[in-house]
């Protein structure tokens, strides 16, 4: 059923509340149902689901799409650890969340990805530079032992 309306609701028009109506007291009703949710929480709410589900159309998500990867994402982090300081426009802040994305979609220029994109330059040979024991993969990058206090570091900061 909720897969239903999520797809009836894709073809509708965007959800636009004045945000002078905030502040005004009264009860906000949706097709003659009352929303007992206070109405700043509801919007939220409402974004953050719009959000979810931009993510999930984008064509480099698809592998995050099955109900048993859902289930394990803890959602509350995920979105504090994605969203970062919304105050902050600068550039550091730019490169930190472009870092977060490559993360999120395994893009990080790891000798494997590199052997891809350019295969005359970099030789599957090679190990990962920081143990030169094994190739260098996504999963590589968080179980490297010489890795493992700078991906705590990460998730410190993170949280």
């Amino acid at each position: 059923m909720v897969d239903n309306l999520a797809k009836d609701a894709v073809s509708k028009d965007p959800i636009y509340i004045d945000p002078r109506l905030l502040m005004y007291k009264g009860n906000v009703c949706w097709n003659r149902n009352l929303i007992e949710k206070e109405v700043t929480i509801m919007i939220k709410h409402i974004r953050e689901t719009q959000w979810i589900e931009e993510f999930f159309n984008l064509h480099r998500n698809e592998c995050w799409n099955n109900s048993e990867t859902l289930a394990e994402i803890e959602w509350p982090y995920t979105f504090r650890v994605l969203k970062g300081n919304m105050e902050l426009t600068n550039f550091s802040e730019h490169e930190l969340n472009s870092f977060k994305v490559k993360i999120r979609t395994e893009e990080l220029p790891t000798l494997d990805n590199l052997i891809k994109r350019k295969p005359h330059v970099y030789s599957s040979k090679w190990k990962c530079p920081m143990c030169l024991k094994d190739d260098e993969t996504y999963s590589h990058l968080w179980k490297c032992e010489h890795l493992r206090q700078v991906n705590q570091n990460m998730i410190d900061f993170a949280l």
